[in-house]
């Protein structure tokens, strides 16, 4: 029977594999929406100032996402094989000692596809934006701040959360 662990690692993948797959389907939904050329481009006003092919903004956008998603949960998975050294978890030496090592990176893995999942859906936020100014549904992307603050808050949340996590060893404990 697999453990909590193992049981919440693969409800994260699940999570993160299907906001892909609505980020892939919200594409192809719009895709034969979508003008010949599409914005890629923005200036500091939200205006676009440099277009794609919506062939070549629809095969980007799909990457993208693949390529987000599947870092975010290859290095979750890569994490057991990495040396100590190189792993950077406050207390490292009481967290990655061997009997606690396990346990502790199967935590920081999970983390990191919760944090694919978010950046996943940021990067969904901004191509929706992207779309409606195409659509000429909106001239800017008025969203643009909201959006990035919005992933900011939960960075900011998410590193609070590692390093309370992390922070101290219980006490009278040893490396």
């Amino acid at each position: 029977m697999p453990s909590c662990a193992s049981r919440a690692a693969r409800r994260d993948v699940l999570l993160l594999a299907a906001l892909l797959v609505g980020a892939l389907a919200h594409l192809v939904l719009y895709y034969p929406s979508l003008p010949d050329r599409v914005p890629s481009h923005f200036d500091a006003r939200g205006v676009a100032d440099d277009w794609m092919s919506k062939d070549s903004f629809a095969l980007t956008m799909a990457a993208t996402y693949a390529l987000t998603g599947g870092f975010f949960v290859v290095l979750a998975q890569l994490l057991p094989r990495i040396p100590t050294s190189m792993i950077n978890v406050p207390n490292r030496e009481y967290w990655l000692a061997p009997e606690r090592r396990n346990e502790s990176l199967a935590d920081v893995g999970r983390r990191l596809t919760r944090f694919g999942a978010v950046t996943v859906v940021l990067i969904l936020a901004l191509v929706h934006e992207t779309i409606l100014v195409a659509l000429e549904r909106k001239e800017t992307l008025s969203g643009f701040l909201l959006v990035m603050a919005a992933y900011g808050i939960y960075t900011l949340i998410w590193c609070v959360g590692l390093i309370r996590r992390f922070g101290k060893p219980p006490r009278g404990s040893s490396p």
